[in-house]
C-alpha cells in the first residue's frame, strides 16, 4: 500500500522548509510503507502458518483415534476354531486317504490296509501296511 505524499500538507511543509532535504523525507515514507507492508505480509504468513499447524494436529489426532480403533477391533476379532488333528491333504494313485496329522506333524494313512504284512526280524510282531508305505493314522500317538 503506497501513501502518495506529495499532496499532503505535511510533505509539501518539509519540502519548503529543508530545502534539498525533501528526497530524505519521502525516502522516510517510502521507509515506512515498506517496512508495514512487510509487517502485513508477516501477519498473513504467521495466520496461514498457525492454520496449517493446526489443520496437521487435527489430522494427527484424526489418524491416531482411527487407527487405535482399527488396533482395537483387530485384537478383538474371535480366536480361529481349532484346527482339527487330521486334514485330508491329497490323493495318490492309490487313492484319498493320504491325511496330515498336526500333532505329530507327518503324513498319515487313512485308507483300508494293503495286502502285505511286514513282521519283525524276529517275527513276533506283525504289521499291515498300505500302499504309500506310511503310517496308519488309527496308529499315531
Amino acid at each position: 500500500m503506497t501513501y502518495d505524499y506529495s499532496n499532503s500538507a505535511s510533505y509539501l511543509e518539509a519540502n519548503r522548509g529543508m530545502g534539498g532535504r525533501g528526497a530524505v523525507v519521502e525516502a522516510m515514507f517510502r521507509l515506512a510503507d515498506t517496512i508495514k507492508e512487510q509487517e502485513n505480509a508477516t501477519k498473513r504468513l504467521n495466520r496461514l502458518l498457525l492454520w496449517f499447524t493446526i489443520v496437521i494436529a487435527v489430522g494427527t489426532v484424526a489418524l491416531s483415534i482411527l487407527g487405535g480403533v482399527q488396533l482395537r477391533h483387530e485384537f478383538h476379532q474371535p480366536a480361529q476354531p481349532a484346527l482339527s488333528r487330521f486334514e485330508h491333504i491329497g490323493t495318490t494313485s492309490l487313492g484319498t486317504y493320504v491325511m496330515f496329522d498336526h500333532k505329530t506333524a507327518q503324513a498319515c494313512w487313512a485308507g483300508p490296509a494293503g495286502p502285505y504284512v511286514i513282521a519283525t526280524p524276529d517275527g513276533k510282531k506283525e504289521e499291515q501296511t498300505n500302499g504309500a508305505n506310511i503310517p496308519f493314522c488309527k496308529d499315531l500317538k
